[in-house]
């Protein structure tokens, strides 16, 4: 059976296999639980991003999440370029439970340092499971300007990162014309076009929750009533601070591509 964290890495790999393109966009690998851990720092190297998610592979301890988001920003705000649009995923299946931060600091500290009105900057928090108090969630990205997104099955985790990486490719290509995306359902393979079209490069970082709770097995409630629940929740969230072009829901093809880690 499939862990979590093993639907964790699988679906960071797909992201950064179709989002980055070697030698010009730069990504970032953290991990946290008791403390946060950089496992690759800023780097154009694709092959380096993803031995760095593969070999993640011991996940214990508690959940530091509102401080490891803060950790984060700093090493964007110390090591990232900042002609470029700086883009945080971070994915974690339960509430904070030894940050120093309370949430509404965590929230205060997003906005000021990183998802300012004046920057490009976006923070993306996907919460998966039912150990995850989306109220919470919510109040903290409404304070600290970012989007949430919850999911009930790690399974879908792949199609929350493809929605992500569609919305930051499509508002990072505005200046490609005619060039859109349309109503149909997004693919990785889209996604990789927009980008190789793009002249923009981004900085982006993806903090991952390696606590205890992650090595949990997982399984697939092979429900086509949850993906799309998934995915309107989703677009509804995203479309908060992007350009929305809603995926067809009843695409029902979908279940079987993201129903297995």
């Amino acid at each position: 059976m499939d862990t979590q964290i093993g639907c964790a890495i699988k679906a960071s790999n797909e992201l950064v296999k179709n989002l980055h393109r070697d030698g010009f966009d730069r990504g970032c690998i953290a991990t946290f639980n008791d403390y946060m851990t950089v496992r690759q720092t800023f780097t154009k190297n694709k092959a380096s991003l993803h031995r760095s998610l593969n070999g993640i592979n011991n996940a214990k301890n508690g959940t530091r999440l509102y401080d490891s988001i803060v950790d984060v920003i700093q090493i964007f705000r110390n090591r990232g370029e900042v002609s470029r649009p700086w883009i945080l995923v971070v994915v974690t299946d339960g509430d904070d439970n030894i940050s120093s931060r309370s949430l509404h600091k965590c929230a205060q500290e997003t906005s000021s340092l990183f998802t300012t009105k004046e920057s490009n900057n976006f923070l993306f928090l996907v919460g998966v499971g039912d150990g995850v108090n989306s109220e919470k969630m919510n109040e903290m990205a409404s304070a600290g300007n970012f989007i949430y997104i919850h999911a009930k099955d790690f399974f879908l985790l792949e199609l929350i990162f493809l929605k992500i990486a569609n919305k930051i490719t499509t508002s990072l290509s505005l200046s490609l014309g005619n060039l859109t995306v349309g109503d149909h359902s997004a693919s990785w393979a889209e996604v990789q076009r927009h980008r190789n079209l793009s002249k923009v490069a981004i900085d982006y970082a993806l903090l991952i929750d390696v606590s205890a709770s992650m090595n949990s097995r997982v399984i697939s409630s092979n429900s086509v009533t949850n993906l799309n629940s998934v995915i309107t929740h989703a677009t509804r969230a995203i479309g908060q601070s992007f350009d929305s072009r809603i995926i067809n829901t009843t695409n029902v093809a979908l279940l079987a591509t993201y129903s297995s880690c």
